[in-house]
């Protein structure tokens, strides 16, 4: 599993069951936007509980190029550590994306328990890969919605992730 040890599972449960509660209760004018906005930046910060992974492409770039193991790499640190200033190379992808997650979590609807929120939460990955294999999956229609194993877009894509 993805996450650091640490990680506040309950609350981050919580979290997700207010924001959906609230989405459902708000007025229209209110509800569509600006609670889609906070799902969508509840989704992102679920990231800094996660120890990403790494395609074995993107590894055997950073290791011949004498680079760090990505894994211990976050996003903001990928210019100056990864060497790659415009992000030509590498790119931190989201496992299931988050309009993917944003669009499951909704899918839920009114009665969802907090084990079926969970269970979506749980799906939360980061991977580092190359552009190119970013290419592949954007190729394949799998920029912002991935089967029900997130892993299967990567299979038919010819990634191979390590953690």
């Amino acid at each position: 599993m993805p996450f650091v040890p640490e990680t506040p599972f309950e609350h981050l449960t919580d979290v997700f069951v207010d924001l959906l509660a609230h989405k459902r209760r708000a007025p229209t004018s209110i509800g569509t936007n600006w609670n889609h906005g906070n799902l969508n930046w509840a989704c992102r910060e679920i990231g800094k509980f996660i120890t990403p992974a790494v395609s074995v492409a993107a590894y055997r770039h950073a290791i011949e190029n004498q680079l760090p193991d990505p894994r211990t790499v976050r996003w903001g640190e990928q210019s100056r550590r990864l060497k790659d200033p415009g992000r030509r190379i590498f790119v931190l992808e989201h496992l299931l994306p988050v309009s993917d997650m944003i669009y499951r979590l909704e899918a839920l609807g009114e009665r969802a328990s907090t084990a079926e929120i969970r269970a979506i939460i749980e799906l939360y990955d980061l991977v580092w890969i190359l552009r190119i294999e970013d290419d592949r999956l954007n190729q394949l229609r799998y920029r912002n919605r991935r089967p029900n194993d997130p892993l299967d877009a990567y299979r038919a894509a010819g990634i191979l992730i390590q953690h």
